[in-house]
């Protein structure tokens, strides 16, 4: 008998009737491991090859999901933010 926990059941309507709100929670998730991992020095593509296993790791059961392909562009953003000054 399956522990009713261990699988979670999310409402068919409500994963539809917030997905801009799911795709932010993720690209947010994304800019937080890219922030860290750009202050410990790691550079950009270490950062994307880095990101993407992590969504491949966490959506294995569920297949890779279509927000994988921002992962550039988020990795861009943050560096390109965080970019240090030039005298």
């Amino acid at each position: 008998m399956p522990f009713q926990w261990y699988h979670y059941d999310v409402p068919k309507w409500y994963k539809e009737t917030f997905p801009e709100k799911r795709l932010a929670m993720y690209l947010d998730d994304m800019r937080v491991k890219a922030t860290l991992l750009r202050r410990l020095q790691y550079d950009k593509e270490y950062v994307k090859l880095r990101l993407r296993g992590n969504v491949r790791w966490a959506h294995e059961m569920t297949g890779i999901p279509d927000f994988i392909d921002k992962v550039d562009a988020v990795v861009e953003e943050v560096f390109a933010k965080h970019a240090p000054a030039t005298r």
